[in-house]
């Protein structure tokens, strides 16, 4: 986690190189755009760390205060002491190589829609949530006795013994006690052959503290006496972890009561709980948007279940202990700290792409984003994975569970920022009129052109013969679309939203039973709406509706029902008159092709700029073009500003 900012820093260094910018420049401006990102996901990790320490207890509680602590230093030393050696070095030096000839191009130019293969990720993690609730209904988790009360030891033998033989020898003396025979007990090699873990919930009835303690010890010993082969070998030998002789018998042990268990387990869902939400409340805060808080919440929730399922499936089967306990909870938040640090650096792009390209659709800024941040999550994860597995190989029994839900963690926290998070986020926000529709009756999609980024006007679209209305938006102002013609609806009325091409040309408005038009974009300030509505449509609405919408209310009331934007209206009165004054809405079509041509020809005959839509459904309003590169598009529009034109990279509502 704390090689991510440098990572994230150095991939923005690339990123300004390859835009053809000097060393010092790229360098100033790498660490500039990385902030963000930086900043965002180490604070949702930090959150992660701050509850951990809030509901762990003993090593747990150890481990969230070097996890904060860790980060604190690790963002300060990326932020501010790498940022010193770089500058120092190129200052000395002249030059700093920030990839070599192998990595230069490492997942450069990639092109893959992860939006449109999100059906795909969302079947096989359904798969995988169904697979992992079944075993926990059936299988179940192995408890620690944290959560179950009860003791647990690891015991360790002067030779190598059989699991088997000494289950039996266990189960067969607690059950010639009375009160321990209906314990559970459970037995495990645990790291070498000659070392196993007990786990029993016995508690001898009428003892407590150290007494009980004993009784459990002696009852263990009684079993386990005949597999040490060791001469004076005794109770007191077994009982107490030390050299020579007493290396053998106990090597640890831990007890806790079912009140402490039953409060453990609460304070571990409400540590997950809290953390969610925490983190679901910042980036909806950071973001702006509550669809990406929840497209991240919800990708969170996805890792946990995955993870713990796993755990369920495979804690039978791995050679290896995969108990769930106070080390697994932490492993779980760390997992959701790590997972959302790497989906808040694809999102902080998605953000920096929409205010780059606003008139590119939100799935094209989306995939480009993910595609861009590829190479900074290959390489995080990678070196993630490395230091994972060294300490799962070699970091000993103990926490070798704990180093493996971690990598887990990874692999799945990886996989759900780009498969899970986004295109959730995506769904969520996309077709606001669609779902705003949805609000008043039920929706039917008869055609869009979403398969190729909105680039064309679906032709010969069948028309269900049931429908209220049919809607269309006739020219497209972000993607540069325009109908060519009116679709022939018969008897369905026709609702146009004619905002960005109102007053350009004449229109049949008999073809018409709802025409709608904002003003401010060809007509007159913000502030008035322009309706045409055919008059055996006006009344019934529905009983949702305010008044001020009803528009039989206002068509009674002049338009006045409330106090009118006057001078919106006035403004709207100069422009109809100017324009009868060119001549009508003939001639402003006239006037309108002619400076659509000139564009249109330009770009048909550029060989660095194209136009994006197919040429039957050009807009004569809206005029989109791209150079076909992102870093040559954001640099033309950060060039073009810088030369007066504020408003070429366009906008998006």
């Amino acid at each position: 986690m704390a090689v991510d900012a440098n990572v994230i820093i150095f991939e923005r260094i690339k990123e300004e190189l390859r835009a053809g910018k000097g060393l010092a420049l790229a360098i100033k401006d790498g660490f500039s755009n990385a902030y963000s990102a930086i900043i965002d996901g180490n604070l949702t990790t930090i959150i992660t760390g701050v509850v951990l320490f809030y509901f762990g207890t003993g090593p747990v509680k150890g481990f969230a205060t070097t996890l904060v602590l860790g980060i604190i230093t690790s963002l300060f030393c990326a932020i501010f002491i790498t940022r010193l050696l770089i500058e120092t070095r190129v200052e000395r030096k002249g030059e700093l190589k920030f990839s070599t000839k192998m990595t230069e191009n490492f997942l450069q130019n990639v092109k893959f829609s992860f939006i449109s293969k999100r059906k795909y990720s969302y079947v096989v993690s359904g798969a995988l949530i169904v697979a992992s609730f079944i075993s926990l209904f059936t299988i179940g988790l192995n408890q620690g006795v944290e959560f179950t009360g009860g003791r647990s030891y690891v015991v360790k033998f002067n030779e190598t013994v059989n699991v088997e033989d000494v289950r039996a020898s266990l189960e067969q003396t607690f059950e010639s006690v009375a009160d321990a025979a209906n314990s559970s007990i459970e037995v495990k090699q645990f790291g070498a052959d000659n070392q196993i873990r007990v786990v029993t919930q016995y508690q001898p009835e009428g003892l407590e503290g150290e007494e009980a303690n004993d009784a459990v010890d002696r009852l263990l010993f009684q079993a386990l006496d005949d597999y040490f082969t060791i001469e004076d070998f005794g109770f007191n030998e077994f009982r107490t972890a030390g050299d020579g002789i007493a290396q053998w018998g106990i090597a640890s042990s831990e007890q806790v009561s079912e009140s402490i268990s039953s409060e453990m387990t609460v304070n571990s869902f409400i540590a997950c709980l809290i953390a969610l939400v925490a983190i679901g409340i910042y980036i909806a805060i950071r973001f702006r948007r509550w669809q990406w808080a929840l497209g991240a919440t919800a990708a969170l929730v996805h890792n946990a279940i995955l993870v713990i399922g796993i755990f369920s499936m495979l804690y039978a089967v791995m050679p290896f202990n995969l108990e769930v306990n106070q080390a697994f909870i932490a492993a779980i938040l760390t997992i959701i700290g790590y997972s959302i640090n790497d989906t808040v650096v694809i999102f902080d792009r998605i953000r920096e792409y929409l205010g780059l390209y606003p008139k590119r659709d939100i799935k094209t800024n989306i995939d480009n984003a993910v595609c861009a941040t590829l190479s900074r999550t290959i390489n995080t994860s990678g070196t993630t994975l490395v230091t994972l597995l060294a300490i799962f190989i070699f970091g000993g029994e103990t926490i070798r569970g704990f180093v493996f839900a971690l990598i887990l963690g990874v692999i799945i926290g990886t996989y759900s920022s780009v498969f899970i998070a986004t295109p959730i986020a995506y769904d969520l926000q996309r077709k606001k009129a669609i779902k705003e529709a949805k609000n008043f009756g039920e929706v039917a999609v008869l055609a869009s052109s979403e398969d190729r980024n909105f680039t064309y006007i679906p032709k010969n679209v069948e028309i269900p013969t049931d429908l209220d209305y049919l809607h269309i938006t006739t020219n497209n102002t972000i993607y540069g679309t325009k109908f060519p013609s009116s679709p022939d609806t018969g008897d369905i009325p026709l609702v146009a939203d004619m905002s960005s091409c109102i007053i350009s040309e004449p229109v049949d408005v008999s073809k018409f039973g709802v025409i709608y038009a904002g003003a401010q974009k060809n007509m007159a300030p913000a502030g008035l709406t322009v309706v045409i509505v055919r008059e055996d449509l006006l009344g019934s609405p529905l009983p949702e509706i305010p008044t001020m919408l009803d528009y039989a209310i206002m068509a009674e009331n002049d338009s006045m029902y409330n106090t009118p934007p006057c001078y919106a209206i006035y403004v709207a009165g100069l422009v109809y008159k100017w324009i009868l004054g060119l001549g009508g809405l003939e001639a402003m079509k006239i006037h309108n092709e002619k400076k659509a041509a000139i564009l249109y020809d330009f770009l048909d005959n550029s060989k660095m700029f194209k136009g994006t839509v197919r040429k039957e459904d050009r807009s004569l309003m809206n005029v989109p073009f791209v150079t076909g590169n992102e870093e040559l598009d954001a640099k033309f529009v950060k060039e073009a500003k810088e030369a007066g034109f504020e408003n070429l990279k366009g906008h998006r509502s």
